[in-house]
């Protein structure tokens, strides 16, 4: 058996990557979506993992020597360089792709849902600060509404990213606020939430309330 070296994989792809650059200098401005696109619908029709693995390592290569420019088609090996909108297109297609798959399947299929799951692991990360994690949660609320359960696939992945929310939601709710106590001096005293009404002497309490007014009336005087 003849295995490739490193160094040769490099020369074809090089040489694969010339032969790309003199036909993409051909074609005209308006076309070269539609060409992205035709060569990411090739490279899905083949079934040899080292034709497609080779295929997107030289679109890869196009977007990383500013050839093509990043975007959702070909960036999802360099999720990177790709522009905060287009990550967040990116995000939503897939988890709408995702949504569409039965919840039984072949195992052929779900090596792909896992390199999808990959993919939405990688933008949801906080320390690969590709998408601000209120825009996530955002798509991820229109696509998953308070109730609707996602993909399993997905189901512990996105039910993490959410909860991590709720501790900092927890902090700018006015649940509990009638358990406060004024402290003299707090640095936050100027915060609405801290001071007292100087004629009834309670917290500024306004809104629904998840809990009965009872507390309320004996809680907060002093």
């Amino acid at each position: 058996m003849f295995m490739d070296s490193p160094e040769d994989e490099r020369t074809k792809l090089v040489s694969c990557l010339g032969a790309f650059r003199q036909y993409w200098s051909t074609l005209p401005q308006e076309s070269h979506d539609q060409c992205v696109q035709w060569i990411v619908r090739f490279i899905h029709s083949q079934h040899s993992p080292k034709r497609i693995s080779f295929l997107y390592d030289c679109l890869a290569m196009a977007v990383e020597t500013s050839l093509l420019p990043p975007s959702v088609g070909v960036s999802l090996y360099s999720l990177h360089l790709c522009d905060c909108q287009g990550v967040r297109d990116l995000l939503k297609a897939v988890m709408d792709k995702i949504q569409t798959v039965p919840n039984f399947m072949s195992s052929a299929v779900v090596q792909q849902l896992l390199a999808a799951r990959e993919v939405v692991e990688y933008i949801l990360d906080r320390n690969a600060c590709l998408l601000p994690a209120y825009f996530a949660v955002t798509e991820i609320r229109k696509l998953y509404p308070e109730g609707m359960l996602s993909h399993w696939l997905l189901g512990s992945l996105i039910s993490d990213f959410v909860d991590s929310f709720r501790p900092t939601a927890r902090i700018n709710s006015i649940c509990g606020r009638c358990n406060l106590l004024p402290v003299v001096n707090n640095s936050g005293a100027i915060c609405n939430s801290w001071k007292l009404d100087p004629t009834t002497l309670r917290f500024p309490l306004r809104g629904m309330l998840p809990y009965d007014k009872v507390p309320l009336s004996t809680s907060q005087n002093y």
